[in-house]
């Protein structure tokens, strides 16, 4: 949800790259396992789409929050079946 926060209020290039940081940083605590959703490719595709001018920065801004936002709530959704799964069980 921070990550989400951030992406909400950025209003340029150099401030979407602070929220991507952000991001990343968060990566480097997480196990492989807890990383077997996030594509690398794709975040250094993103980084290169940035700094090219070619794309409109709000297009660029706008994807990158829908696709953070489906990835929210599919987390979201998902812990909410095993706890579900967890209660059924017991």
């Amino acid at each position: 949800p921070v990550v989400l926060y951030g992406l909400e209020r950025v209003r340029s290039r150099s401030d979407l790259l602070v929220v991507l940081k952000e991001a990343v940083h968060r990566l480097i605590g997480l196990s492989a396992d807890d990383m077997r959703y996030i594509s690398v490719a794709a975040l250094e595709e993103l980084v290169q789409l940035l700094n090219r001018d070619e794309v409109p920065f709000e297009d660029l801004k706008n994807t990158l929050f829908v696709f953070a936002g489906v990835a929210y709530a599919r987390k979201t959704m998902a812990q909410s079946r095993g706890q579900q799964g967890g209660e059924a069980n017991a």
